[in-house]
């Protein structure tokens, strides 16, 4: 069993308070969840209107189907058009 961990920093351009950040956000991880079999959550600068820190979680039996899941996810947040990726840290276990 191998656990995927990637954490992703963002930058939200268009957010100029706390709820349009939340809004993104939110969206965007629920979004993740529908489309992938995920764990998510803003792990970090909740308090940051324009920068949010998310953290992924996988759990697979094949390092190489976590790595391709952890690749469409970091893809799909990049083709979001309401946020930048600005870091972005993966380690698989």
């Amino acid at each position: 069993m191998s656990i995927a961990i990637l954490r992703i920093t963002l930058y939200i351009p268009g957010a100029h308070s706390l709820k349009s950040k939340r809004h993104v956000v939110q969206s965007l991880i629920t979004r993740i969840k529908n489309k992938f079999n995920v764990a998510i959550a803003e792990v970090d600068a909740q308090d940051l209107y324009q920068r949010c820190e998310l953290g992924i979680v996988s759990i697979n039996t094949s390092n190489n189907e976590l790595q391709r899941t952890m690749d469409f996810v970091v893809s799909f947040i990049k083709s979001n058009p309401e946020s930048d990726i600005v870091d972005l840290n993966m380690e698989i276990l």
